[in-house]
């Protein structure tokens, strides 16, 4: 069964329900969002199908106020209000004609220590840059994503192919089922022509989609879906290879689903960053059983070894995220930037498509938003302010950015802003969102250390991470909740690694950060 859902006003799909159930979960599509699948005359929310309900309607449980699993949470509400701020400056530039085709606002003051930093959609536009001719990795990876389209979609409900496919992965170091070996070697052969592209795009280390960011609202990203996709097709090479002992191909597979996550990185836009820790995601589950299945040579693993410092040194700066920031900085803006008639009329035909209040705030937005508008708009610049100035901190003191964010949405339900209130909710999970990527990226970057340590010591592990510095390591890698270093214990012949995650999150949550290896093939060389 196939799905078409309706996002920010355009049909998308048809997506599989394993597509669907994955976008959930990384905020890229809604429960609320409209939905049609095969045999449906009318479109009805995502959440009124059984496959897609919370598990307490599934299982029939009583249950009170919904809860959101954190790492989602921050993708829910974020995606719903980047939406919401896409439609109302839609609806702005629609309704006041051609006073209003300019895709500029005023220039707001700097941003506090960055006034580098752009100040207009243009400026935006011209600070995703455009690498030189011939070395842009979006390019190759979009011809792939050409490629492998027709394939993915065949392949949608096929039962016995994971990450494409209906199937569950095997768990990392269990046998694959026979009929899920003759799947991925079908579909890999099938897909032989995108995976030459997706080789050759990982090779390139810039990368630049063709959007144009001064459409401001009219702005679509049609490359995210084929991206995320594009890491799964190489999680099926990945553990194609991984379970046919062919470790150089199996290393390279995983460097491809961290070339295609990584190229978009520079892109300023919340939805892209969290697919990019998506796709980022994916290929740290594939790490796991690869680790488990097959030696990589020690080339593969001094290659991946580099390409995850980056990836972390990136993180930890704050880069990426700070990108998408701006972005949410400069779209409120324009909001708040609207003629005042024209806010009036654009926040009236909002209805009742707004997020529930205590005292009234937003249930008479058109008259309230126009009450104080100096000072609600003044509010909002001073709360990024403060929410930049925090994550200038490392981490775990960068945690901190994200209380700002709820207590400064509150503070204005309080003083009666509304539209600062509206633009800044949901948003105060994305720095927890930053710190789990990091989390894992150094998991990552540590299980990588540890094979290159056996390969170089007989074949066994440190006692402890200590060992691996500075041959291995510069230094331990903290974990960015509390600032100590991963935890580690050696066990029998192999070894888990852990993060402690972020506070409150459920058992299966809490379960991604955790690496285990166990009983791996033994390495190849001796030599690191």
């Amino acid at each position: 069964m196939q799905f078409l859902v309706v996002v920010n006003g355009q049909q998308c799909g048809p997506y599989s329900p394993q597509e669907v159930r994955q976008y959930l979960a990384t905020g890229q599509l809604q429960p609320q969002m409209l939905a049609l699948s095969e045999g449906m005359k009318d479109w009805q929310p995502l959440e009124t199908f059984p496959e897609f309900a919370p598990r307490a309607a599934r299982t029939g449980r009583k249950s009170g106020r919904s809860r959101t699993p954190l790492y989602a949470s921050l993708a829910v509400g974020a995606v719903a209000l980047c939406a919401m701020a896409v439609w109302l400056l839609g609806r702005g530039k629609q309704s006041s004609g051609a006073e209003a085709t300019t895709a500029e606002s005023p220039a707001p003051s700097s941003i506090i220590g960055h006034p580098d930093w752009p100040k207009t959609l243009a400026e935006l536009n011209q600070w995703y840059a455009e690498p030189p001719p011939g070395q842009n990795a979006a390019q190759i990876f979009m011809q792939g994503y050409d490629a492998m389209s027709e394939q993915v979609r065949a392949n949608s409900k096929n039962v016995n192919l994971p990450y494409i496919g209906a199937a569950s992965a095997p768990s990392p170091g269990s046998p694959v089922p026979a009929a899920m070996k003759t799947a991925m070697a079908a579909f890999m052969q099938e897909n032989k022509a995108a995976w030459d592209f997706f080789k050759q795009g990982s090779s390139f280390a810039q990368s630049r989609y063709p959007l144009d960011f001064t459409k401001g609202a009219y702005l679509l990203l049609p490359h995210l879906a084929p991206a995320r996709q594009a890491t799964q097709v190489a999680e099926v090479f990945a553990l194609g290879y991984a379970d046919t002992q062919h470790g150089k191909e199996a290393g390279e597979s995983l460097l491809i689903g961290f070339a295609i996550g990584r190229s978009l990185e520079a892109e300023p836009q919340l939805i892209s960053q969290l697919v990019r820790v998506a796709c980022y995601t994916g290929t740290f589950g594939l790490l796991k059983q690869t680790l488990n299945r097959v030696a990589l040579p020690p080339q593969t693993l001094t290659q991946l070894q580099e390409v995850l410092g980056r990836m972390v040194d990136r993180e930890a700066s704050g880069e990426n995220f700070n990108r998408a920031f701006v972005r949410e900085k400069l779209d409120g803006l324009a909001i708040f930037d609207m003629p005042p008639k024209k806010l009036q009329e654009t926040l009236g035909s909002l209805g009742t498509n707004l997020p529930n209040d205590t005292n009234g705030l937003t249930s008479n937005l058109p008259n309230n938003a126009l009450k104080n508008a100096n000072a609600d708009r003044q509010f909002f610049v001073d709360s990024w302010d403060q929410v930049f100035a925090a994550r200038k901190e490392p981490f775990p003191a960068r945690l901190k950015a994200d209380d700002i964010v709820g207590q400064r949405a509150s503070e204005a339900e309080t003083r009666q802003l509304p539209l600062a209130n509206l633009l800044l909710q949901g948003l105060e999970h994305a720095t927890s969102v930053e710190a789990q990527d990091l989390a894992r990226l150094r998991l990552a970057q540590t299980a990588v250390a540890l094979e290159r340590f056996r390969a170089a010591s007989g074949n066994r592990y440190p006692a402890d991470l200590a060992e691996l510095s500075p041959k291995f390591l510069a230094s331990v890698p903290e974990d960015p909740f509390d600032g100590q270093a991963l935890r580690y214990t050696n066990s029998g012949n192999g070894y888990t690694l852990h993060s402690i995650g972020p506070p409150g999150a459920s058992d299966a949550i809490q379960r991604s950060f955790v690496f285990t290896v166990s009983n791996p093939p033994k390495p190849d060389s001796a030599t690191p």
